[in-house]
């Protein structure tokens, strides 16, 4: 999804029709959050919201603890769905 702004959001998870979880996805990792991921939230009020790294390692440790926008390996991520 994208704003007027031109803000983008990967993806949008809802449950029960309310916006659950947000994710941006990207290959390489950076040290810091995409501005969007917190416009997004503030405007969606999301539960969950997440930067979704491809090359970071594998932390073992729940990201759906985290109520503020955090960033993830896509590992940690998907093995945390189920």
């Amino acid at each position: 999804m994208r704003d007027k702004e031109k803000r983008e959001l990967d993806f949008l998870v809802t449950k029960e029709q309310t916006p659950w979880l947000s994710i941006e996805t990207k290959i390489l990792a950076e040290n810091k959050l995409s501005p969007s991921l917190r416009c997004f939230q503030n405007q969606l009020s999301a539960e969950h919201v997440f930067q979704v790294f491809h090359n970071l390692p594998f932390v073992d440790q729940s990201c759906f603890d985290e109520k503020a926008p955090i960033i993830v390996s896509v590992r940690k991520f998907l093995s945390q769905l189920m």
